[in-house]
């Protein structure tokens, strides 16, 4: 049974992912004139990345990882159950939730799911 490299796959594809809203809030505000402005931002940031990074390892530890042994051990590694395995996780999201929480963390996970299946298995070590 091949893992990959399941270690650095999970810290690139959270890490890659979470560039997404910081540079949303660039292009939407603008860069900052003012050093108030600047160290709002920064706060900004230092507050997404605390929340976000706790709950992907987080969603990681409690679902991905038991998912990727199971979707490696009898699945084969194939993308398809990655991609069923979100669903489902969306899906019980939506159960517990909201659909509009539903909709962010099934999105946030499938890209996670995406860029982690391609680094943990096609992207060469360096």
């Amino acid at each position: 049974m091949n893992l990959g490299n399941w270690d650095g796959g999970v810290l690139k594809a959270v890490l890659v992912a979470s560039l997404i809203v910081p540079i949303y809030a660039v292009v939407e505000m603008g860069i900052p004139n003012s050093v108030d402005g600047l160290a709002g931002l920064g706060m900004f940031f230092l507050l997404f990345y605390s929340v976000y990074l706790l709950i992907s390892i987080a969603g990681w530890v409690l679902v991905g990882f038991p998912a990727h042994w199971l979707i490696c051990r009898f699945g084969g590694g194939r993308l398809v159950w990655y991609v069923i395995a979100v669903t489902m996780f969306t899906l019980a999201i939506y159960a517990l939730a909201q659909f509009e929480a539903a909709i962010v963390f099934g999105l946030a996970a499938l890209f996670q799911a995406l860029l982690f299946k391609y680094y943990a298995y096609n992207h060469a070590k360096t």
